[in-house]
């Protein structure tokens, strides 16, 4: 056994930190839900539109929601990528996989993403 300083082990924690802190963002947002009215009033002048940051945040919701239907595998290779910011090469690292692979995954993973937003607007424009 290598230890702590695995990158199986560090790819582990990252996933169980981010699922860990998605539940802790829920959490809390569910408890500090403002209306409307009081949001207008907490956000300070910046020149974009209240609707705009709301429409923003729910777009990312809902993409975030999309992207934990994709295979674990992909799932986590676009988490890696997109949302902690890591490099083909420190992702290739962390789950001990070739950059060839890593660009595969990533290519598949972006075309299941896209198929899966493909149908949801559907639904949503069948309503």
């Amino acid at each position: 056994m290598k230890g702590n300083n695995c990158n199986k082990t560090r790819a582990f924690l990252i996933l169980i930190i981010r699922n860990v802190s998605i539940d802790i963002y829920r959490r809390r947002k569910r408890q500090y839900s403002l209306s409307y009215e009081e949001l207008e009033e907490e956000l300070p002048e910046s020149g974009q539109n209240i609707e705009d940051i709301i429409i923003t945040n729910e777009t990312f919701n809902r993409v975030a929601a999309i992207i934990k239907e994709l295979p674990p595998s992909y799932a986590d290779i676009i988490s890696l990528k997109y949302y902690y910011h890591y490099e083909d090469e420190e992702i290739s690292q962390i789950l001990n996989i070739t950059l060839g692979n890593i660009r595969t995954r990533l290519h598949r993973a972006r075309q299941n993403l896209i198929k899966l937003l493909a149908k949801e607007q559907e639904v949503t424009n069948n309503e």
